[in-house]
């Protein structure tokens, strides 16, 4: 890890950003954002549903059901993934 990632650790923690949201954002450094429209296809989502699943306290697939609520998303909201 380079000394400006360290820094960058540092001002996350004491902004109050758990360890796992800091190694996403390093991680994601090498990734592009799309923007997806309403009409798009869900398993595009419910793929990164699944991804995402155990970040969530308590787990999301617990509380609802991913391939409906990924099928709601595609068909009302403009996303950013």
């Amino acid at each position: 890890m380079c000394y400006r990632e360290k820094i960058k650790i540092k001002l996350y923690k004491s902004a109050g950003y758990s360890i796992v949201m800091i190694r996403r954002y390093l991680e994601m450094k090498n990734y592009s954002i799309e923007c997806l429209n309403p009409g798009t296809d869900s398993k595009r989502i419910l793929v990164m549903l699944k991804e995402l699943d155990k970040d969530f306290i308590p787990v999301l697939s617990k509380r609802v059901n991913l391939s409906a609520y990924a099928e709601k998303i595609a068909t009302y909201a403009t996303i950013f993934i």
